[in-house]
């Protein structure tokens, strides 16, 4: 299957609970996954959203930030973003999702 064949490439998949949860059935089927497993300082699932039928899931990483100035200095990479995930930010989010159609 797919995650076997992920694996076999070198991949580790960083997501292992059931990402969409009905009354019949829960399944994995929001992937994550690295191969660079000694950068990935945390991932999981965000589970106290109910703004989908799926779950959010998040993978937070080491980096190097000397590295990603130098590239992006270069021009030899796009503009690298980040967010700020917290108890705010997530009500902010909420409201904006509710605005659209």
């Amino acid at each position: 299957g797919f995650v076997d064949k992920m694996t076999e490439y070198g991949f580790t998949q960083l997501i292992s609970r059931p990402t969409r949860i009905t009354d019949h059935s829960a399944t994995l089927i929001d992937h994550i996954f690295t191969n660079v497993c000694h950068n990935v300082t945390k991932s999981g699932i965000i589970s106290d959203s109910d703004m989908s039928d799926h779950l959010a899931t998040y993978t937070r990483l080491l980096t190097d930030q000397g590295k990603i100035a130098n590239k992006l200095n270069s021009g030899k990479s796009k503009k690298v973003q980040g967010r700020v995930i917290n108890s705010d930010t997530m009500k902010i989010f909420k409201n904006e999702i509710e605005l659209v159609d």
